[in-house]
């Protein structure tokens, strides 16, 4: 068990052009979900979520390997900055041990840093999977915004 409490952690931090209440709302609203979470070789098909202490989630996936889904149950949530929740991958894409997601939205100026650790993962073939993972949702997540802030013809 100390094992896997020292195990590395996957930690990020981005400056997001929009309050903290958006980054949340992006976060926690199953339909935007959809627009940001996986990446671009990844389709969200459902997101289903009871965002409460103790209420439940899952993200059903599709990607080149099949389907899967990630489910936890949410540990924190403090609406709009901080979330902590459970987290375990099961599918064709893989098999993960329940990890924890730390996520904090703090005001910066007339935007947000956003502050993730994931983790533990004692594979580092699964945490190099998931920095990628992660990554590729902050892009998409950077991405709405942008096009949120510009405008039209």
């Amino acid at each position: 068990m100390s094992e896997l409490r020292e195990a590395p952690r996957l930690r990020f931090r981005r400056v997001m052009a929009a309050p903290p209440a958006r980054l949340f709302a992006l976060w926690t609203q199953p339909e935007s979900i959809k627009k940001w979470f996986g990446g671009p070789e990844v389709e969200v098909a459902t997101v289903v979520l009871d965002l409460r202490l103790g209420g439940a989630y899952s993200i059903a996936v599709r990607g080149e390997e099949g389907d899967s889904v990630i489910f936890g149950r949410f540990l924190a949530v403090d609406p709009p900055v901080r979330l902590v929740y459970t987290w375990t991958l099961e599918g064709e894409m893989g098999a993960t041990p329940e990890t924890t997601v730390t996520v904090e939205f703090r005001k910066l100026g007339a935007g947000t840093e956003l502050l993730l650790e994931h983790g533990p993962f004692p594979v580092p073939q699964i945490r190099s999977l998931h920095e990628r993972g992660w990554v590729e949702c902050f892009d998409a997540l950077e991405r709405i915004l942008a096009a949120v802030e510009t405008p039209g013809p």
